[in-house]
């Protein structure tokens, strides 16, 4: 009888010890005492987009595309079919976005020629029958011609310092460094080291 009441006492233990473990609370550990360090966050960083994957290259131009080298030198055309002048340059925005075109306008065969910038938006992109490219401006020559020219910053700089050049110009009548001056203002040459030096003119 006392040994059926042990072994029944022991699965009664049994039984019992997961229930505790589940309705045990952690404790804080004291002070000074060490706990295992928990696993250290990821640090790897995002996988790096391949030689050729994720940015969307492109294989060809699409027939209804244009290269920018297409519009240099193209002619614009007004309502009337007149001819305002040929695409020059493009300049592009600070964002990257076409903003205006370069026309050079009037003289003969580049002669007396000037460039007038005519925002992108203004011209009118068609192609003909043969798909070339047409572009169409709605103004007149004479309009065109009396629009204020059109000046890159390579010119502007130019301008500036050939205006700061005739304001500030060099100071006249200086010699080379250890060369004489002769009658007249002109200059004599240097000595040459260890030549015996020229008799005074009688």
């Amino acid at each position: 009888m006392r040994k059926e009441l042990q072994i029944a006492a022991a699965l009664a233990a049994l039984l019992a010890a997961p229930a505790l473990a589940q309705n045990t609370t952690p404790t804080a550990p004291n002070a000074g005492q060490q706990t295992a360090p928990g696993p250290a966050p990821s640090t790897a960083a995002a996988p790096a987009v391949g030689a050729s994957g994720g940015l969307g290259f492109l294989d060809a131009q699409q027939d209804e595309e244009m290269l920018a080298s297409t519009l240099i030198g193209t002619q614009v055309y007004n309502a009337a079919n007149d001819s305002l002048g040929e695409i020059n340059d493009v300049l592009l925005a600070a964002d990257g976005r076409l903003k205006a075109v370069v026309v050079g306008v009037g003289g003969f065969l580049g002669l007396a020629e000037r460039d007038v910038a005519v925002p992108w938006d203004a011209i009118g992109v068609s192609r003909d029958q043969d798909q070339d490219l047409q572009l169409r401006l709605e103004v007149s020559r004479e309009q065109l011609e009396q629009a204020s020219e059109f000046t890159t910053v390579a010119e502007r700089r130019a301008a500036e310092q050939a205006a700061g050049a005739v304001q500030n110009p060099p100071a006249a009548g200086l010699g080379t460094p250890g060369a004489g001056t002769g009658a007249g203002g002109a200059v004599a040459p240097a000595p040459v080291p260890g030549a015996t030096p020229p008799a005074p003119a009688q």
